[in-house]
């Protein structure tokens, strides 16, 4: 599939989670060892492995952090554009970035 479509689909179901807290939903975006990687420190920054730690730090910074305020609002900052880095696998081989 294409990347854009792709990446629409995963906002179209974390709006979803965000209304209805159903985070299994997002599940499928992510590889089972996928590596979250956050600069700074606590709550929000950090480094987190696997599907399960990725969801769980996605869930808090919202619980935490946009759950706070009274409105929601998504709006588009600019261009679209998907820019895609190459992660280095197990074996510390290049990966496809997919």
């Amino acid at each position: 599939m294409e990347p854009g479509k792709k990446f629409i689909e995963y906002a179209i179901a974390f709006e979803q989670t965000f209304s209805d807290d159903n985070w299994e939903r997002l599940e499928p975006f992510f590889a089972e060892d996928a590596i979250y990687t956050v600069t700074g420190g606590p709550p929000f920054g950090g480094r987190f492995d696997g599907r399960e730690q990725l969801l769980e730090q996605l869930r808090s910074s919202v619980n935490d952090f946009d759950r706070k305020f009274e409105v929601r609002r998504v709006e588009r900052a600019g261009p679209f554009r998907i820019a895609f880095a190459r992660v280095a696998d197990a074996a510390g081989e290049g990966g496809s970035g997919k």
